[in-house]
């Protein structure tokens, strides 16, 4: 499939690589009743589907409990070449989005990111190899409630 034609078309299969199962199973609902196949994992070692499956999309969570999302970008990026791989982050960088790309995401958002932002850097395609990073002002709510889960 050309890079043109992947860009024309609806993305259908979406993976979201998230260790928090609530976050996930809502960004599992949201995106399904916008009618995507939607397929859940939480790390690296469940990411083993039949040669038939092939994703359109994946969402991946920068920071997961026992492993970086870079390597789980690498390995996606490794196992299907056409998929658009956008980071979902609360900690977000320059130098982690480079490193993203370098390794094949084609987006990367800053958190909290709604389901339209998180769709249109789904359909978004950065062309010359850049991270598009889009960045959306936290809340002094999501900022507080960040801080009582880091401490």
């Amino acid at each position: 499939m050309t890079q043109q034609e992947l860009n024309t078309r609806a993305v259908k299969h979406l993976l979201i690589v998230e260790d928090d199962q609530g976050s996930s199973n809502t960004l599992a609902l949201e995106f399904a009743d916008r009618g995507y196949q939607v397929s859940q994992i939480s790390s690296a070692t469940e990411l083993s589907f039949p040669e038939t499956v092939v994703f359109d999309a994946a969402l991946v969570d920068l920071k997961l409990k026992s492993e970086s999302g870079l390597v789980i970008v690498e390995k996606l990026h490794r196992l299907y070449k056409d998929c658009r791989i956008v980071i979902l982050t609360g900690y977000g960088s320059i130098a982690t989005a480079v490193k993203a790309v370098k390794l094949g995401a084609t987006n990367y958002l800053t958190k909290p990111a709604s389901a339209a932002q998180i769709e249109a850097a789904l359909s978004a395609h950065c062309s010359g190899g850049c991270p598009q990073i889009m960045q959306s002002k936290p809340t002094l709510a999501k900022q507080e409630r960040e801080y009582i889960e880091s401490v």
